[in-house]
């Protein structure tokens, strides 16, 4: 008994020590507001198509690749965390609707724009030019389903739902305010209905979406 409680002192010690060190003030290069941007490439995994006038089952969605950019802003308290808002867009063509062993192509799309509000924890010490980053955020998505006479159904809808992403890469410093790298983010958003002129509010049904982004980054602390 007398060893966990020594261990349980020891832990909420290193744990009062560890927040301590968050909340100390920082130098003023490794506070305040920041300016972000990315660009790349967006890999959508298959999504279920629930639903095209009648319940489907079996039915996927596959995408060709895509392309993601990203704007954001926010605050870093110190040299570890940071908070901010990123909105942005999302594009994927459709490759092809399979069910089953048959295939068919059809000429849609699907598209997001995130609106997420991210937590970031890094590294970033005036003495180091290399700073490694991960973080996750949460918010809304608008998903935004574009057809082209499939199944003499065409025109574009959307669809707000709930999403969330995470995040990780590295930046180098090119001097103290400015930094460029590389960056990986995992998107999803959650299933979305689809209204059709005369055939209902959710006449087109889809399952979660989700998007492995790999990013070319840049950073502008001021």
């Amino acid at each position: 008994m007398k060893k966990r409680y020594i261990r349980l002192r020891e832990a909420i010690g290193m744990g009062a020590l560890v927040m301590a060190a968050l909340a100390m003030p920082a130098r003023a290069e490794e506070s305040g507001f920041y300016f972000s941007a990315d660009a790349g490439v967006a890999l959508a995994d298959q999504v279920d198509l629930k639903k095209f006038g009648v319940p489907l089952s079996g039915v996927k969605v596959k995408f060709d690749p895509g392309v993601r950019w990203s704007v954001g802003g926010g605050y870093n308290f110190n040299e570890y965390v940071g908070i901010g808002l990123e909105t942005g867009f999302i594009y994927n063509n459709v490759k092809s609707v399979t069910s089953g062993g048959d295939s068919a192509d059809i000429d849609a799309s699907l598209s997001h724009i995130p609106m997420m509000a991210n937590v970031t924890l890094r590294y970033d010490k005036p003495e180091c030019k290399w700073v490694p980053y991960l973080g996750g955020g949460a918010g809304g998505d608008v998903s935004i389903l574009s057809l082209d006479n499939v199944a003499g159904v065409e025109g574009t809808e959307s669809d707000l739902v709930f999403a969330w992403q995470v995040f990780a890469g590295v930046r180098y410093k090119i001097n103290p305010h400015i930094s460029i790298g590389a960056g990986y983010k995992y998107y999803w958003a959650d299933k979305a209905a689809f209204e059709v002129s005369g055939a209902g509010s959710d006449a087109i049904k889809i399952g979660t979406a989700g998007i492995h982004s790999i990013l070319a980054t840049f950073n502008w602390s001021f």
